[in-house]
């Protein structure tokens, strides 16, 4: 094989492995751009969640600390 003829298979070798990259580089840009949306919404769903959550906890400590009390016997339970 004649050193032009090998470099025409090294060319042909490279533009089909660019090619391939391309291909492949535009592939993964579709999913990342497909579960952008998708982890956004995820994201909006947890903050959400997690609000509530505060929400759940601020009601509840003045609820388990009367609790606490009663059962330490330091407030009655409303009964003379």
């Amino acid at each position: 094989m004649t050193p032009e003829e090998r470099f025409a298979k090294i060319e042909e070798h490279l533009l089909v492995t660019a090619e391939m990259q391309r291909t492949s580089d535009r592939r993964w840009e579709e999913r990342f751009s497909r579960h952008d949306g998708q982890i956004a919404a995820l994201i909006t769903i947890a903050e959400k969640h997690e609000a509530g959550l505060q929400e759940f906890r601020a009601a509840m400590e003045p609820i388990l600390e009367r609790m606490d009390r009663f059962i330490r016997g330091m407030e009655s339970n409303g009964h003379k």
